[in-house]
């Protein structure tokens, strides 16, 4: 099977994705399996038109040059083409989409939306981009409800994944140490929130690692970068291409979103330090529910105090710990494994 991806932005990329990072990791499920992929990108100044990322070949277009799209689309002669999306709201780039769609019905292309929606502001719109495809996919539960119900249009649930990771870390009986924030610096996803706990926790040690996110965020990114030294119980990490390996040292994840939107089905992040027995406690918002069971396998808190209390009820009792993190691994073995998820995309498009 020949299969092409089309995805606005792929590695070597320069702050952090959880979109990415899923994508990479389903491509190489998918290589694994046989399948012959290329991803189609977009191509920014400077950059090379073509090149291998971890065995995977990477080819770029230019945005607004669609003949060359066409031109390598049908070069490579794809059974199936699949259209990845992190768009959450605005007209342009759903329109871009269609476009890119149009140019490509000859190989039956597929969309799969993998941000939850902010907003959806013309429905007419909308629904009419998303019924050209053959198949459309979603990463969460918030999502399947926007296009099932708010567009009437049939969709299939597909949630992020990740590989086996419960062999980095193993349990331990020891309390709570390291807490850890993974993503970007914004204020939907709370970093001023998790800053707040490192002040007011000054017993713990914490990981901050949170690249520079859009521009409407880089008042609060430049102001991180001015308190970060200051404070001697958090380390600051901006973006690093191994997330994982400073994940690993964590006892806790903190993830305070104040919303779903804009987030990846699931969060990424969440679903990596489950997957290594970390719990997480986060708010209840539609990026976190599909994954944690409040007092199951992480917790649900609502303000700074909620989550201290959370904090130090871990700390003071490892075998509720014990029992979050091995309800966090089941969690993720049972539903959010990379091969679970290809089986189920493969299910459609082969």
């Amino acid at each position: 099977m020949r299969l092409v991806i089309v995805i606005r932005h792929f590695y070597p990329f320069t702050r952090p994705s959880g979109v990415i990072s899923f994508v990479n990791e389903l491509a190489l499920e998918l290589k694994k399996r046989g399948i012959k992929l290329t991803i189609l990108c977009l191509r920014k100044k400077g950059e090379q038109n073509e090149y291998t990322y971890q065995g995977i070949k990477i080819i770029k277009f230019n945005q607004l040059d669609l003949l060359n799209y066409r031109n390598k689309l049908q070069r490579l002669e794809p059974n199936q083409v699949l259209f990845i999306s992190s768009l959450s709201s605005g007209i342009m780039l759903p329109l871009w989409w269609l476009l890119l769609a149009i140019l490509s019905r000859r190989f039956k292309p597929s969309f799969y939306q993998t941000t939850n929606f902010l907003k959806i502001n013309n429905r007419f719109l909308w629904k009419s981009i998303f019924a050209i495809f053959s198949y459309l996919f979603v990463a969460s539960d918030a999502l399947y409800n926007d296009f099932v119900n708010g567009l009437s249009l049939d969709a299939k649930v597909i949630y992020p994944g990740v590989r086996r990771l419960e062999k980095l870390r193993s349990y331990h009986r020891k309390g709570i140490n390291n807490i850890g924030f993974f993503g970007h610096v914004s204020f939907i996803k709370g970093v001023d929130i998790f800053i707040k706990l490192v002040t007011a926790l000054p017993e713990y040690h914490f990981y901050l690692v949170a690249g520079k996110g859009i521009k409407k965020d880089d008042m609060l990114y430049h102001q991180l970068l001015q308190e970060a030294p200051l404070m001697q119980n958090m380390q600051y990490i901006g973006f690093t291409e191994k997330p994982l390996d400073i994940m690993i040292q964590c006892d806790l994840l903190i993830l305070p979103y104040r919303h779903g939107g804009t987030i990846l089905g699931v969060a990424q992040s969440a679903i990596e330090a489950m997957a290594m027995g970390i719990p997480v406690i986060g708010s209840e918002n539609a990026a976190l529910e599909p994954l944690i069971k409040n007092g199951v396998n992480g917790f649900f808190c609502e303000g700074i105090s909620e989550i201290i209390a959370k904090i130090k009820l871990l700390d003071s009792n490892p075998d509720l710990y014990s029992q979050l993190s091995q309800a966090a691994q089941k969690t993720v073995q049972q539903h959010f494994t990379i091969n679970k998820i290809a089986d189920q995309l493969l299910e459609h498009i082969s």
